[in-house]
């Protein structure tokens, strides 16, 4: 029998894989992260294991089962997480809204989930923990590091630029490279999946608008035109106020009254309070509703400094190179960024070894600034204006289509971003800062040091050519390492799946895994004065 950590996402689909895992494969829940979209069918289906609210495990609160737990940490201990300090801290990005989240309390919250999951770990003898993509909030991300530093394995889906496709990986750091076992009846999957590719290959190659933005993007477009038609509709009910009166028009209105402006209960939120410690840091329908217009007001605050510092550039008759920014605080910086999450330092890079006569032109991400998302969370004034002072960086309006940016220029850089897929498919080569799972296509240059940016530079000065043919093949012989389908209910539309077929296809990535999985015994590392 395998002891499995469920850390992954409301879907439904979870707990159908974990029961076929465990009437299959032996594989049996022990300890579930759980997400409200999905905590009471979890309970009812798994209701002997530890069921931990992810809102209470990332705000320190947690289970009353190691209620008693403590594991002291010492130099060895602190010293072999060390790489994985400098994101957690990063993370906690996400849930300091009021700038309140000090330094000590950062650090303070990162010890505690340190101890507190090299206890667990080490107590409940897990052998697997699963989660659903690369951990991007703290206690998910911790937890991945001592499973780590325990050599427990790891399992994580990872979607890619490409809508529906997906592969599995037991490190953050890992492409595409574990080959999908043949199952029965997967052929009209494997049809789908090179079906997919092919279609996405052509549009981008053809310029053809049907991928230039992605489902994601006009989801978000979406969200947006429903706000506003919500704000057009509380406006309107308060400006007749005095003309609507009758008893159904009385409702309607009491009825929006409360729900937007008086209603006064708890929220369930990561966010720490500017008053309050994380774990005693609650947030109230009238503080959300406070926080959401300091985000408008913050976005649109960034917004005009961002455009009064954007230059009147003639891209197409200049040489440059195009560097998309990254929407953040987001799972494709923090963590798969590694130690380029801050953007600044991979353009700082750049900048100092362009050719004289070169450019490097940056655009925001058009999402940075919508008005519902966190994107004030994660920029500063600071940031574009210390870019700004660099003598050949250029900043563009974030509404230029990237296409004509990627088709003009000398070549893209990115950390993990799809811009620099579509530029291999248009046939410019990429620098890759990151992890970006297409990093081993031909016409990329990986960039982690001086030296891999100046190499880079200097072949794509002298004219460095990217193939079409090989691109187009290469990306064709990793549609092995796909499955498809999708990983938590935001982006349930990027696919039409049928759901049991979506099961299915999340067991048959998993099932072809296991060769891979750790044969070597479990070093749990634990401290003889641990105590529970």
């Amino acid at each position: 029998m395998k002891k499995i950590l469920y850390a992954v996402s409301g879907l439904q689909q979870w707990i159908d894989l974990a029961i076929k895992l465990r009437d299959e494969l032996n594989w049996e829940p022990i300890y579930w992260l759980t997400t409200h979209q999905i905590e009471e069918n979890v309970k009812e289906e798994f209701p002997e294991i530890v069921h931990h609210d992810i809102y209470d495990a990332n705000k320190d609160r947690y289970h009353k089962k190691y209620k008693g737990l403590t594991f002291p940490l010492d130099r060895d201990i602190i010293e072999d997480f060390l790489s994985y300090e400098k994101n957690a801290l990063k993370m906690m990005d996400r849930q300091d809204p009021y700038k309140a989240f000090t330094y000590h309390q950062r650090k303070r919250f990162y010890y505690s989930q340190l101890s507190y999951w090299l206890g667990v770990l080490g107590k409940e003898d897990i052998d697997i923990c699963i989660f659903t993509e690369s951990p991007h909030i703290v206690a998910h991300y911790i937890c991945y590091a001592v499973c780590k530093y325990y050599n427990i394995d790891t399992i994580m889906f990872a979607p890619i630029t490409l809508p529906g496709l997906i592969y599995l990986k037991l490190n953050i750091e890992d492409k595409p490279k574990y080959k999908i076992t043949k199952g029965s009846s997967v052929r009209d999957i494997d049809n789908e999946i090179s079906n997919i590719i092919h279609a996405y290959i052509e549009n981008y190659r053809q310029q053809q608008k049907k991928y230039d933005e992605p489902w994601y993007m006009q989801e978000q477009r979406k969200k947006e035109a429903k706000l506003r038609e919500k704000n057009k509709f509380i406006y309107k009910i308060l400006k007749s106020w005095y003309k609507v009166f009758t008893r159904n028009g009385y409702q309607k209105i009491k009825k929006v009254l409360k729900n937007n402006f008086f209603s006064n209960g708890k929220v369930r939120s990561y966010i720490k309070s500017d008053k309050s410690s994380l774990e005693n840091s609650y947030i109230t329908k009238k503080e959300k509703r406070s926080l959401r217009k300091k985000k408008y007001e913050k976005n649109k605050k960034l917004k005009s400094l961002y455009h009064e510092m954007c230059d009147e550039f003639n891209y197409e008759n200049s040489s440059f190179i195009y560097f998309p920014l990254h929407y953040q605080p987001e799972r494709t910086t923090n963590p798969e960024g590694n130690y380029f999450a801050d953007q600044q330092l991979a353009i700082n890079l750049l900048s100092y070894y362009l050719p004289e006569d070169w450019h490097l032109v940056i655009k925001e991400h058009p999402s940075q600034f919508v008005s519902h998302m966190q994107g004030y969370l994660g920029r500063t004034s600071d940031f574009y204006t210390d870019i700004k002072k660099l003598k050949n960086v250029k900043l563009v309006n974030e509404n230029i289509d990237s296409m004509n940016l990627i088709s003009a220029s000398k070549a893209v850089s990115t950390l993990t971003g799809s811009a620099g897929l579509e530029a291999l498919i248009k046939g410019k080569p990429v620098m890759v800062f990151g992890y970006a799972w297409y990093r081993d296509l031909p016409g990329t240059f990986c960039i982690q040091s001086q030296k891999d940016c100046k190499n880079a530079i200097k072949s794509i000065k002298r004219g460095y050519k990217v193939e079409f043919q090989e691109v187009s093949k290469a990306l064709l012989n990793i549609q092995k390492f796909f499955v498809k389908g999708y990983l938590n209910p935001s982006t349930k539309r990027s696919i039409d799946i049928h759901y049991e077929k979506h099961v299915n296809e999340m067991y048959r990535g998993i099932q072809s895994l296991i060769p891979y999985l750790n044969k070597e015994e479990k070093n749990l590392k634990k401290n003889s004065n641990t105590s529970f």
